[in-house]
């Protein structure tokens, strides 16, 4: 609480920008006490300025706040840790998990040790990886090389290769098995199951099928942990802020992070935990989702789960990520509109793999009237990317109609602050 001795000014220098100054404050649990009850009331503190005044005997405390009027969502991707000078790609990944298992098999991260060749995964993907280096494209998509996995397995199971023990009888069944066979990775021929020879294995068939999708789960499951402590040895001790998102700081009340880290709470805002949204889990919470988006149709997606696991809304679910960005959209009872003046979107590519989101997101803000949306870009081969996705995203006449009325709005990013 504050007494009648402490002095209030507040100052507007912008619409939305406004300033509280907070005079003789007696102690520092005062000081504490108004501090967490703006907070509690939904005023995002930009900047706290104490000063100590000996006027008093015992000193006091003066206190100034800048804070915004408004609601502001910044939503987060890789790209966002990545201006922040942090090593998130899957290359930065790869890189250390050779470089740490180039002489043996085994490899420790934060404390823990994994074993490479038990991984088959893994393995296929170190493969992979190795192999594009040697090309000249120093670049590996854990996502994509999962896809085409389960892209195949899909394929078989749609074709009723599995249950039906005619198709490994008679040439042309056993053709059309090479058929798929023949388009597969290395990782499926030589790890996942050896359809190749099936004319062989027609008895064993269902049972190596069923093994080989548990085993997949374990290697991703393990692979997943293995980011996970990879990312827990990053250094964020000399992390610095952008200029992009330090002008922007005091005005962004929620965020919702397609990331793993808590990047943005430990550089900028300390927004509570009900305005942060961890969409794919947090390394806090140890719930990492790394999956694939929706690769069957409407017509076979209820009735083939075999491969249900390895996509991202199933393990959002299983995992119990957060989603609360849901509440927020409806935040409002009277209006049938997200309550958010503007949306930054910054260090995202905006992939149609997460089209049910953003989607979701633009179109329900961009029905007030006044919101806008405004997406950060690094260069002009990130920004026409961005424009394509979004089309992908959003279908071309919506996204023109928001684009020429000037509420989605590309910015290009500036240099560290």
């Amino acid at each position: 609480m504050v007494d009648d001795s402490h002095i209030f000014s507040a100052s507007n220098e912008s619409v939305n920008k406004t300033y509280i100054e907070i005079k003789n404050i007696c102690n520092s649990e005062n000081k504490e006490n108004i501090i967490q009850n703006l907070i509690s009331n939904n005023i995002n503190i930009f900047k706290d300025t104490v000063e100590q005044s000996f006027i008093h005997n015992p000193p006091s405390y003066n206190l100034k706040f800048e804070f915004s009027l408004e609601n502001n969502l910044l939503i987060v991707g890789n790209g966002f840790d990545l201006e922040h000078g942090l090593k998130t790609q899957y290359t930065d990944f790869f890189d250390v998990i050779d470089k740490k298992a180039a002489s043996k098999n085994e490899i420790i991260l934060n404390d823990n040790k994994y074993i490479i060749k038990n991984n088959k995964l893994l393995s296929y993907l170190i493969k992979e990886y190795k192999q594009n280096k040697l090309q000249g494209n120093n670049w590996i998509d854990i996502e994509t090389e999962l896809k085409k996995i389960i892209n195949l397995i899909e394929e078989i199971k749609t074709n009723n290769f599995i249950d039906n023990m005619n198709y490994y009888k008679g040439e042309n069944e056993y053709t059309t098995i090479y058929k798929i066979y023949s388009k597969s990775s290395y990782y499926f021929k030589n790890y996942l199951f050896p359809f190749a020879e099936a004319a062989n294995y027609c008895k064993y068939i269902k049972k190596e099928y069923d093994t080989s999708i548990k085993n997949l789960e374990s290697n991703l499951n393990e692979l997943t942990n293995m980011l996970r402590d990879y990312l827990l040895e990053q250094d964020i001790s000399n992390l610095t802020k952008t200029k992009d998102i330090s002008d922007i700081d005091y005005k962004i009340t929620h965020v919702l992070s397609f990331n793993y880290t808590d990047t943005f709470r430990k550089l900028y805002s300390k927004l509570d935990n009900d305005k942060i949204d961890f969409i794919h889990g947090s390394l806090n919470k140890n719930n990492l989702v790394l999956g694939i988006n929706e690769t069957l149709t409407e017509d076979t997606e209820n009735k083939i789960v075999d491969t249900v696991y390895f996509k991202k809304y199933f393990q959002r679910i299983y995992k119990k990520t957060d989603y609360q960005y849901v509440s927020w959209l409806d935040s409002t009872d009277s209006e049938n509109y997200a309550d958010f003046d503007t949306v930054y979107i910054h260090g995202h590519s905006l992939d149609e793999s997460d089209k049910e989101i953003l989607e979701k997101i633009i179109n329900s803000v961009l029905k007030k009237d006044t919101s806008t949306v405004k997406i950060f870009y690094y260069d002009e081969k990130h920004y026409r990317q961005e424009v394509t996705n979004l089309i992908k995203v959003l279908g071309k006449d919506v996204f023109q109609k928001y684009y020429f009325q000037n509420r989605i709005i590309f910015i290009k990013q500036t240099s560290k602050k």
